[in-house]
């Protein structure tokens, strides 16, 4: 079955997509499992179905922007972060998630007259 999946062939755009919509999924389960929570919990905050909340899960899902909001509202946390903080995660199925917080040195400013 694995080598069937491997033979397929999708575009950029596709593939991109697919590994964005994952990463918005393992953002989520991490969050959710930092604070505690469970998907059933994150069902009921939202107010949804448990089936439609289950799909969105599972990483293939595109995700809407109004969608991410109202999952950040009830979380209290980002899903998606300025280039200030870069999420870097492996792609795929895996929940582990590391931050990296880039931090600059500010040498010098210079204020023109």
């Amino acid at each position: 079955m694995i080598k069937i999946f491997q033979s397929i062939q999708v575009s950029d755009k596709v593939s991109g997509m697919v590994d964005h919509s994952f990463e918005i999924a393992n953002v989520i389960h991490y969050i959710l499992e930092k604070q505690g929570k469970t998907q059933l919990d994150l069902t009921n905050l939202l107010g949804k179905e448990e089936s439609e909340i289950s799909r969105r899960m599972q990483g293939t899902h595109n995700f809407r922007l109004s969608e991410i909001g109202q999952i950040e509202s009830v979380l209290g946390e980002r899903l998606l972060h300025s280039p200030t903080l870069l999420p870097s995660y492996p792609v795929g199925r895996s929940r582990l998630i590391c931050y990296t917080q880039i931090s600059l040195e500010i040498k010098s400013i210079v204020i023109p007259s």
